[in-house]
């Protein structure tokens, strides 16, 4: 009887333990996804409102994110082991531009006095039937219209020596010593304004063949950076999307340098792409910035 009665209690406690039914084919299987645009706390990359900040550009304060403090760390010129953000990248090509315009308009009006100055030298030259006198004439010449300022001061420094002269009662003889005194000092402030006339316009030009190469640079620099920013705009509302599918034909990142260089050579090189982007920006600026045109 009582063996009987502990069976029967077994028996009850195997009922009561639970067991797993899968669901059927017409069940709906709950399932979990993760928030599309998960916001950070704390401050936010300027760029990327959905990136935390790690840093700031050190031209302007901006916060910036990982990805805009790897890709845009500088290493030359000015801020060299800083970062600029895009906006100031873009600020100083426009600012840098724009200063190349000024100074070109400058050299052009230099250019323009020199070789006007030359061919008025070189026409009296000529008369004279002589070639030495030509080119000497067309070098003064080309320095005259150019330094109309120090040679002018310096022709009136003479006449006012011989007009003071001839009012002092210091006779013919010492007239003519301070007429060829004078000419002598007018020669020579013309040479030396004529050096200083070829040696500008070497300068003039050696910096306008480098500002124009470094103008060039830097719009195929800030291309690049414009890329990264629209990598990171399609990427962040694309989650989960590969690199292949968004750069299909006619997709946004089809033609975009950075996906290209990315998908290619790996985060890397692309990073270092952009990293050398900013560098040509602060490095060639300073080319740009530091030239006066006097």
């Amino acid at each position: 009887m009582e063996v009987k009665e502990k069976n029967e209690e077994v028996k009850e406690n195997v009922d009561e333990i639970p067991t797993f039914t899968p669901p059927s084919k017409d069940d709906e299987i709950p399932t979990f996804e993760a928030p599309k645009n998960a916001n950070p706390t704390g401050e936010v990359c300027y760029h990327h409102q959905n990136e935390p900040a790690v840093g700031h550009c050190a031209r302007c304060g901006k916060a910036i994110c990982k990805d805009c403090a790897e890709s845009c760390a500088v290493g030359g010129g000015e801020y060299k082991g800083k970062n600029l953000c895009y906006d100031c990248c873009k600020a100083l090509f426009e600012e840098d531009k724009d200063k190349l315009k000024k100074d070109k308009n400058k050299i052009m009006i230099q250019y323009i006095l020199t070789l006007v100055g030359v061919i008025l030298g070189a026409s009296i030259g000529i008369s004279e039937k002589d070639a030495v006198v030509a080119v000497i004439c067309a070098m003064i010449g080309g320095s005259l219209l150019v330094a109309i300022k120090p040679i002018g001061s310096a022709f009136w420094e003479i006449t006012k020596g011989i007009i003071e002269a001839a009012a002092g009662g210091g006779g013919i003889a010492e007239a003519i010593i301070n007429v060829l005194t004078g000419i002598f000092k007018f020669i020579i402030v013309a040479i030396q304004c004529t050096i200083r006339t070829i040696s500008k316009i070497i300068r003039y030009t050696i910096y306008l063949i480098k500002a124009s190469k470094a103008i060039k640079q830097d719009m195929e620099a800030l291309q690049q950076l414009q890329d990264f920013m629209q990598y990171m705009e399609v990427t962040s509302n694309n989650k989960g999307v590969d690199l292949e599918t968004l750069m299909q034909d006619g997709s946004e990142l089809y033609n975009n340098s950075y996906a290209r260089v990315l998908r290619d050579s790996g985060e890397e090189a692309a990073d270092q792409m952009l990293r050398q982007a900013t560098t040509i920006i602060a490095e060639n600026g300073e080319i740009i910035r530091n030239f006066v045109a006097a």
